[in-house]
């Protein structure tokens, strides 16, 4: 785009007279007679009485015809093949469904390419030569003398000569009558200006001022001739040094003020530096395997123009993995302390010493301190990494690991004096009144007690809970041994039966409403295919489920060690989906293109804690070059339901789990009577998955944004300590009202209230504060989720047409297969 679309936009090549572009004429000459011969042949046209003009004249007009589609952008690419054979129709071809590497053109924001076609096409954003009023048609007419009429008969029969010389190229659209006409990349010719003939290389107009770089030997066949500015009078001139502006501009396109291009800063920079393209990547936990080897092997090898040289990365990085060598690493945030700084700084200058590592710090006193004495951070003690050995959640899994040990080495029995054989393959062998885990908890209620001692004696036992196993860990562990693990083993096959019962109650339901839609119909029909494809997805997510590693599924529901650094996670199941045109087969007039729809489903991992606000219904999460929006929540079956009833106090941090619609007794921590309040009652879901569907041409991200979509979320904290657990010795100071206490149990809750803003909400009272609730409405068929109030029918229910179409805003809220989206009165 250089030296076409472009080229007249900013301090380009051509602009600073760095270089001349101009479209190549092999034999101008031969183009001269055959653009002269046609105009003697137009029907009904008469010897004007001052002469046809002359051959500059015709060659004249050629070239400005030429470089016109240059400037235009009518330049052929493989990228911009769909959009010329849509005729440049959709301009989404080339925005949001453009192919890896190419620049987005959205529309509103960036002029597309824009050929030429020989007659007018509805909704096209390509130039026509029938236009009334257009460039090209004044051109014709000022260059020519032709009436309206006549210009656009001559460019029409023009056209096809232009491409018989090679000059043009030429290609049928899609709807088979419609011809596009444009430039190949071979026939525009570059050359450099050097500094004896950067001052001459120019034509200019002397009735507006518009300027034109040519290349020197070309100039003179410039002059005399039409300025190409749209339905300018004025003929262009050689330079004229010295004179002031009076056109649109100075110094450039538009004004007639010269000026010596030989020290223009751009112009020197172009001759003496490189150039570079920045193209990014991300490096994350949540890319797979394949995709994380290729990014570090692309960004380390940079052998291809798409190839990143720029990665945004986690704190994968610190890891050790080889990335080649970095020149620079910039730090979005302060790490946790100097030894996180030394990996990531680390990574820049291995091969030559020398890097430039940039730090940003917040507002907060954590970051102000470093900022203030940055030594701290950069030179302080390296505390070496410890273990913290009485964490029990960990060492129940550790514990379960063991046992999974004893099982592969055959040492493991269970009841019945059976070997319990080594862990299965496969998830699907897992489970059930004869899975793998039946045998497990029968093994590991036999032999309990003597394997949890042997494990403990592997650790140091000790007191003091930096340097061993408390006594509370061991006992906890115990627990866990002799009973514990089979109500763990349990909780862990409901989830896993209920993932798979809920993904065979969505094919169901997609059955139901595939049913009900007719695939010939205009609108059912797309719909129709939406929802199969979407079936196809679904079906492969409940293969997968059951295909997926035994060893896997154990550490995703939380019974083996997780080693990706994240505790707890809130999974999003992102679809995207797309449709595929297939061109008719060669020859087969008659046959229309075929469209079949396809869909993809991504899963990506997040720690619970940043998901509650992150993966929360309605906002954006951005992952592998995708934005997904939230629309939908995991809420389980009928039968197994993923959401509670909570009654909370507004008093304190107190929160009644068990019997909260009904028992409206006191609170027991400040005994208060609000509790019993109905406004207390709220339905809470813990999110353990989250479903967002999107286009994948919109999901994309593009460059028409800088920010990315964020929404706020008012979020709540509470803590409820029992009294019995708090540990003797509290202390209070005697004067001022300050105290401390001990305990070794409180429950922390984290609660999303919805959109944090101030219109249409209400003030209500929670845990000790006044906060804004403005709740989530959730789909209880589907799960369809939104932020933004409680979902409007704008129009009366029969919106929701018989006919079973898609479409009113009401609809929206609920997944593609959910049935409500088809029930009268349903919302």
């Amino acid at each position: 785009m250089e030296f076409g679309l472009r080229s007249r936009m900013g301090r380009t090549m051509e602009l600073t007279r760095t270089a001349a572009a101009e479209v190549t004429v092999s034999d101008p000459d031969r183009v001269a007679a055959l653009a002269r011969d046609l105009h003697l042949t137009l029907p009904g046209q008469l010897v004007m009485s001052q002469g046809l003009p002359t051959t500059d004249r015709y060659l004249a007009f050629v070239r400005g015809l030429l470089e016109r589609m240059r400037t235009r952008g009518g330049i052929r690419h493989r990228w911009l093949d769909t959009w010329i054979r849509e005729a440049g129709v959709n301009q989404y071809l080339i925005s949001g469904q453009r192919a890896e590497g190419m620049p987005a053109f959205p529309e509103g924001y960036v002029a597309p390419p824009r050929f030429l076609l020989d007659s007018t096409k509805e909704r096209s954003k390509f130039d026509t030569v029938t236009g009334r009023g257009a460039w090209y048609q004044d051109w014709t007419r000022r260059c020519l003398s032709l009436d309206a009429a006549g210009a656009s008969e001559y460019l029409r029969r023009l056209l096809p000569l232009l491409a018989e010389e090679g000059l043009l190229s030429v290609k049928v659209a899609a709807d088979r009558v419609t011809r596009v006409y444009g430039l190949q990349p071979g026939h525009i010719e570059v050359r450099l200006l050097d500094d004896s003939v950067v001052n001459k290389a120019f034509v200019g107009c002397d009735a507006c001022g518009w300027q034109q770089v040519v290349p020197p030997e070309r100039r003179t066949r410039w002059y005399g001739h039409p300025c190409p500015r749209y339905r300018c009078k004025g003929s262009l001139t050689p330079p004229q040094y010295g004179t002031s502006s009076t056109g649109s501009g100075s110094g450039s396109f538009g004004g007639k003020l010269e000026r010596d291009y030989q020290g223009d800063y751009y112009r020197r920079l172009y001759l003496t530096g490189g150039t570079y393209r920045v193209v990014t990547a991300e490096h994350t936990g949540m890319l797979t395997r394949p995709e994380r080897e290729r990014v570090e092997r692309t960004f380390r090898e940079g052998t291809h123009y798409t190839d990143p040289n720029v990665l945004s990365c986690t704190p994968t990085l610190e890891l050790g993995i080889d990335i080649g060598d970095l020149s620079a690493v910039l730090l979005g945030s302060l790490p946790g302390g100097p030894a996180n700084y030394v990996q990531r700084a680390g990574r820049a200058g291995r091969r030559t010493g020398n890097a430039l590592v940039v730090a940003f710090g917040g507002r907060r006193a954590r970051d102000l301190y470093y900022l203030d004495d940055p030594r701290e951070m950069i030179a302080g003690d390296i505390v070496p990494p410890g273990c913290y050995l009485s964490a029990v959640e960990i060492l129940r899994r550790q514990y379960t690991a063991h046992l999974l040990d004893l099982a592969a080495r055959g040492v493991l029995v269970t009841a019945d004096g059976e070997r319990l054989q080594p862990v299965p393959r496969l998830a699907s062998a897992l489970f059930g009144t004869t899975g793998w885990c039946q045998d497990l908890q029968d093994a590991a209620l036999t032999e309990g007690p003597r394997r949890v001692e042997e494990f403990l004696a592997l650790f140091p036992m000790s007191e003091d809970e930096d340097t061993g196993v408390s006594e509370h860990a061991a006992g906890e562990l115990r627990a866990y041994a002799t009973g514990g693990i089979v109500r763990a083993l349990q909780e862990a096959e409901a989830d896993w039966t209920g993932r798979r019962e809920e993904l065979r109650r969505r094919i169901a339901a997609i059955d139901v409403a595939v049913d009900g839609l007719l695939a010939d119909d205009r609108e059912q029909g797309p719909e129709r295919r939406e929802l199969l494809a979407e079936r196809r997805s679904t079906g492969d997510l409940l293969r997968n489920l059951s295909q997926t590693s035994a060893h896997g599924v154990l550490v995703e529901l939380g019974l083996l060690p997780n080693y990706s650094l994240a505790d707890t996670v809130t999974t999003l199941e992102g679809t995207l989906y797309w449709k595929e045109t297939a061109d008719p087969v060669e020859g087969d007039v008659d046959a229309a293109p075929t469209s079949t729809y396809r869909s993809e489903v991504r899963d990506y991992e997040r720690s619970r804690k940043l998901a509650l606000t992150e993966l929360a219904p309605g906002n954006s999460f951005y992952v592998n070059g995708y934005k997904h929006v939230v629309r939908a929540l995991d809420i389980g079956s009928p039968e197994r339901r993923a959401w509670a009833v909570w009654r909370l106090c507004p008093a304190c941090g107190y929160t009644r789990t068990k019997d909260a619609q009904t028992d409206t007794s006191a609170c027991p921590r400040c005994a208060s009577r609000e509790i019993a309040d109905a406004g207390c009652v709220s339905y809470v879901l813990e999110p353990k998955r989250v479903m967002a569907r999107d286009k994948r041409d919109d999901a994309r991200v593009r460059d028409d944004r800088d920010e990315r979509d964020r929404r706020r979320y008012s979020v709540l904290k509470t803590v409820d300590i029992d009294p019995a657990h708090l540990a003797p010795g509290s202390w209070r100071h005697d004067t001022a009202v300050f105290g401390a206490d001990f305990t070794r149990r409180a429950v922390v809750r984290t609660l999303n209230l919805g959109l944090d803003r101030q219109d249409g909400s209400s003030t209500v009272s929670m845990a000790g504060e006044d906060v804004r609730l403005n709740p989530f409405y959730v789909c209880t068929s589907c799960g369809g989720a939104t932020s933004e109030g409680q979902p409007v029918v704008d129009q009366a229910q029969h919106a929701l047409s018989e006919s079973l179409s898609r479409s009113t805003r009401a609809s929206a809220h609920h997944q593609l297969w959910c049935p409500r989206r088809r029930q009268r009165g349903a919302a």
